[in-house]
């Protein structure tokens, strides 16, 4: 486990605590225990928090490699089209998976640039004797330490080795859809220049996190990632109480109507979420959407956080 991962791990664990012990604090406000102990925690959290961004901060790039091995790619040279097909393709799927978590389906052109200007993705380098891109981004890490561009590289290779449509399906409610429009893109352009790709990429949590696309496996997921439709989304209205938070993009609601369910929430409502505690009354709206594969009728519905605030006692 690295230094950031292990970090990030304690801070949860911390804010969890202080959550349980500000719950505990407000129904016995006479209590010292509970009230120090939630000050302890508070102030942990704090400082744990500013230790991940300075560890974020010295981080600085992150860099993916991408080996093309084909008949367009010629003693390290490569068709301009090819390359600008192919790496573009690669910058729109990191891009709208960016977008999808930190805003959702409802794009602006402020929030494109803003997302472009944080991840700064850039054509590093092309290296001699074999067809090599070095792909950089900035991590450019928020007060909280999270780094938009990491998340979004963790997701791209979640896809990327997806050996099934129900994993697939499983992915898709962290990315949104257009993120697997533009990865099917990346992978035909692959395929249609008679390219096959290696990737590979050192995590911030010292995992090498490598993908092999082969021809057969270009086509497969590019196939497989063809058959994903989204029907359209419904908005409904919930009343429940928070099991479980996560401040990477989760939260576990018990809610009045539908049972226990977890719904993912957008970077832009991470205030809101720090807001709550476990066992906290709150009420809000979910974005019901369903994805279906069309070739196996495999069916995979998620929720989305559209608005949370606590329920006034």
């Amino acid at each position: 486990m690295s230094n950031i991962t292990h970090l990030q791990a304690l801070r949860e664990d911390a804010l969890a605590q202080s959550r349980e012990y500000e719950l505990l604090a407000d129904h016995s406000p006479t209590n010292e225990f509970y009230r120090l102990t939630y000050a302890q925690a508070s102030e942990w959290a704090e400082s744990l928090r500013l230790d991940i961004l300075e560890a974020q901060q010295q981080r600085e790039k992150e860099i993916v490699e991408v080996r093309l091995v084909g008949k367009s790619a010629v003693r390290g040279t490569l068709p301009l089209n090819a390359l600008s097909d192919i790496a573009g393709s690669f910058y729109d799927t990191v891009q709208r998976i960016s977008l999808y978590t930190s805003v959702g389906a409802k794009i602006t052109k402020r929030a494109e640039a803003e997302v472009a200007r944080r991840l700064d993705l850039r054509l590093a380098s092309i290296a001699s004797g074999s067809t090599r891109l070095f792909i950089s981004g900035q991590v450019n890490p928020d007060l909280f330490g999270y780094s938009l561009l990491t998340s979004a590289l963790d997701r791209t290779f979640d896809l990327l080795d997806a050996k099934a449509p129900a994993a697939l399906l499983d992915q898709v409610p962290g990315v949104g859809h257009h993120s697997i429009v533009a990865l099917k893109r990346y992978l035909k352009g692959l395929h249609d220049y008679g390219l096959e790709a290696d990737m590979s990429w050192d995590t911030p949590a010292e995992e090498f996190r490598t993908w092999h696309g082969s021809k057969n496996r270009l086509v497969s997921l590019g196939n497989m990632l063809g058959r994903v439709e989204a029907e359209a989304p419904v908005t409904l209205h919930f009343t429940g109480a928070v099991i479980s938070l996560s401040l990477r993009g989760t939260v576990e609601l018990a809610d009045n109507q539908r049972g226990q369910l977890t719904a993912h929430y957008f970077d832009a409502l991470l205030p809101a979420i720090q807001q709550l505690h476990v066992g906290q009354e709150c009420s809000g709206t979910l974005v019901r959407q369903t994805m279906v594969h069309t070739t196996t009728n495999l069916r995979k519905a998620s929720y989305t956080i559209g608005a949370i605030q606590p329920v006034s006692a």
